[in-house]
């Protein structure tokens, strides 16, 4: 039954296997700039964005910022600099269109930082400090740019994410429709 819910609701899934091909069963995949892949992944391979000019993206995520649609997602990140980051942003074109903001990455106190937007402004959420150079899961209860911060704007704009560039590796992305269960997070953690 979880296999099945797991499936039912999985938007995306990159796993960043020398490819960004979506695994999941929507088949949406992504495409980049100046990125490679290191054989230093959580799982076999990982995506590399080791420049200011790295990124990878991916669009047509439709329901990713409605109001009242539910959704989280998971990420393992390996940053070269803990202090600095955008590993999420979110907008809805890829200039960033009438609203966009940081969703996921580090603040400059090495935590992972989590940005949401509500009608009320910014929810902003942060986790334990995380170390450089080792593999962190972030798990986090329309585009999707990894490693880029373009110009945010909107009423959600700033928050406690670093707008800088992130450089590191990333593995194993998610994105669910719903919210997940304890039980969900755990096969995410132990792949």
């Amino acid at each position: 039954a979880t296999e099945i819910l797991s499936d039912a609701t999985q938007i995306v899934a990159y796993i960043f296997d020398n490819t960004l091909l979506d695994s999941g069963p929507l088949g949406i995949n992504g495409s980049g700039v100046n990125y490679s892949y290191t054989y230093s992944g959580r799982v076999c391979l990982g995506l590399s964005l080791s420049t200011t000019a790295s990124y990878a993206q991916v669009q047509g995520l439709v329901l990713l910022g409605t109001s009242g649609e539910a959704y989280s997602m998971a990420i393992w990140s390996n940053p070269i600099i803990n202090t600095v980051g955008t590993i999420i942003h979110v907008s809805p074109t890829v200039t960033g269109g009438i609203w966009s903001m940081p969703m996921l990455g580090f603040t400059n106190t090495g935590r992972i930082g989590v940005h949401g937007c509500s009608t009320g402004g910014s929810i902003l959420l942060t986790e334990p400090i995380v170390a450089s150079n080792v593999y962190t899961t972030a798990d986090v209860a329309v585009i999707i740019t990894f490693g880029s911060s373009v110009s945010s704007s909107g009423a959600c704009s700033s928050g406690i994410i670093n707008s800088e560039k992130y450089r590191g590796s990333l593995d194993e992305f998610r994105l669910f429709s719903r919210e997940r269960f304890w039980s969900d997070v755990w096969d995410l953690a132990n792949p």
